[in-house]
């Protein structure tokens, strides 16, 4: 678990400034829910691997409107795996609340 919410921190960190990261618990809060509904999808590191790269996919089709160079070639477009699925609802969730604390 500390090895995910590492790289789930430094993930988010490319995209929320990190005063708000550390003043809010509540993203690590979303983090906990996620792996205890997902503990299936993220046991091993492959899955660790593939889960990060979903995730940074994802937070910059929010955040960026389009995936970043170097995640383009990581990540397959028509991937409709459930762990794609799930880390894009995890990754509308972090917006949400991100906006949330925005305004």
């Amino acid at each position: 678990m500390d090895i995910i919410e590492y790289l789930y921190k430094l993930t988010l960190d490319n995209y929320i400034s990190n005063d708000i990261l550390s003043d809010n618990p509540l993203f690590e809060t979303i983090l906990i829910n996620f792996m205890s509904k997902n503990i299936s999808l993220i046991n091993s590191e492959e899955s660790i691997h593939k889960f990060i790269l979903l995730l940074h996919y994802e937070l910059d089709m929010q955040f960026y409107k389009k995936p970043t160079k170097d995640i383009i070639s990581q990540v397959k477009k028509n991937d409709k795996s459930r762990l794609r699925f799930e880390v894009k609802k995890l990754s509308l969730d972090i917006k949400k609340l991100y906006q949330s604390i925005q305004n």
